[in-house]
């Protein structure tokens, strides 16, 4: 049996998943210096939580202007 999960209902998932996240962060500020994957000079492009949280966002405002431009959210 297929899972299925109506558009709305997924948009709202996401919507309280960003909240809870916001206020974990806003809480626990610290939590974004987390060391996450470091090159071997201790740096780099996801060496922190933030970071990490920096590309998943960036990613996603990447694909939703994508989507906004080649007029795929107009049809919905």
């Amino acid at each position: 049996m297929a899972a299925m999960i109506e558009f709305d209902e997924l948009l709202r998932y996401e919507r309280d998943e960003l909240q809870r996240w916001e206020a974990f962060f806003a809480r626990t500020p610290v939590s974004l210096r987390v060391p996450f994957a470091l090159d071997a000079d201790g740096g780099g492009r996801m060496a922190t939580v933030g970071h990490v949280i920096h590309h998943i966002v960036g990613v996603e405002w990447r694909y939703a202007d994508a989507a906004s431009t080649a007029g795929i959210l107009a049809m919905t």
